[in-house]
């Protein structure tokens, strides 16, 4: 297994990526939560790196937010984003009851998160709801990535298998 002093000597780095339909830096609502850049985006949500204005803590905020022009269970989907809200680019009756029940899906999920405890789980530290969406906050981890540590050291076998077993 590694060292900490090992996996600290290699410099992580919270890089920005560039994309129109994320929420722009700033607060989140009334909430303590601002925004700094956005840092990933995947088919479910936004990831953005921030800071709890309240105590300075860094974490990771997700916002629910799928991929726009996708179908669930025969439902087509489109959602933008007008004046820092998620909303259904067309109002039907069947994609506003899909939408809020994924909504509630992404919700239940950050809950049952919340409430696990594991030292190999992030630990979500908020969910809330805010600008149409969910929202879950979790803490911040400033290691680096596992290809950032790969590229940057040689792996032994053990420790290679160490990593694969910790992801499993």
């Amino acid at each position: 297994m590694f060292h900490l002093d090992e996996l600290l000597r290699v410099k992580p780095t919270v890089e920005g990526i560039e994309n129109l339909s994320a929420l722009e830096n700033g607060r989140i609502g009334e909430t303590a939560y601002i925004i700094e850049k956005t840092i990933h985006r995947s088919n479910d949500c936004f990831v953005y790196y921030g800071k709890n204005s309240l105590t300075n803590q860094s974490v990771v905020i997700k916002e629910f937010f799928p991929m726009i022009d996708f179908s669930y269970l025969g439902v087509s989907i489109r959602l933008q984003r007008k004046n820092r809200e998620v909303r259904l680019s067309e109002e039907a009756v069947e994609s506003i009851r899909v939408l809020s029940n994924l909504k509630k899906y992404y919700k239940e999920s950050s809950l049952m998160m919340k409430r696990l405890s594991s030292k190999y789980v992030v630990n979500v530290l908020d969910v809330f709801e805010c600008n149409q969406t969910v929202y879950t906050v979790m803490e911040y981890i400033p290691y680096p990535t596992l290809e950032q540590f790969i590229e940057h050291k040689n792996l032994y076998p053990n420790q290679a298998k160490s990593f694969f077993e910790m992801i499993m």
